[in-house]
């Protein structure tokens, strides 16, 4: 929890910036007093000046370089790692989210042609209704019959 604070006050606190230079200049002043002393130390011993240098050239820079070649391939590695299982995995959500979406559209489709063919048949309904409601024309209603025929005629008529 106190480093969630710490944190925190880091990243919110104005003075991060001023501290981070003071920091830098403290550590460049510190460098600078071992150089300083580094070159008295070659001006009273020269061949053991010479020696720590050779050695620091052919020695201890191959080492940090293969140290900072080691870091930053393996800082490369992960992050390409990281990019093609981050590309993978929004591949395999881009294609479900394509599907998906083709899923809707298709359920959408599908809802808005039965509805329309609900709404069709409600309108028809309605207009025969309406009709035959104008007209007084029940839906088994024979008496009103056109060319004069009357339900029993009719009734009649297909008992032969």
């Amino acid at each position: 929890m106190s480093a969630d604070i710490e944190l925190h006050r880091i990243l919110f606190n104005e003075n991060w910036a001023d501290n981070f230079k003071q920091n830098a200049e403290r550590f460049l002043a510190y460098v600078e007093k071992l150089y300083a002393n580094y070159c008295a130390f070659t001006v009273k011993r020269p061949y053991l000046g010479l020696f720590f240098a050779i050695f620091i050239v052919f020695s201890a820079v191959p080492i940090l370089c293969y140290i900072v070649f080691l870091t930053v391939s393996t800082t490369v590695i992960i992050g390409g790692a990281l990019c093609l299982g981050l590309l993978i995995l929004s591949f395999i959500l881009g294609l479900a989210g394509l599907v998906f979406s083709i899923a809707l559209i298709c359920a959408f489709f599908s809802t808005c042609v039965v509805c329309f063919w609900v709404a069709l048949t409600l309108a028809i309904t309605r207009f025969i209704d309406g009709y035959l409601k104008t007209n007084s024309i029940g839906l088994f209603n024979f008496s009103k019959l056109p060319n004069g025929v009357n339900g029993d005629d009719r009734k009649r008529i297909y008992r032969c």
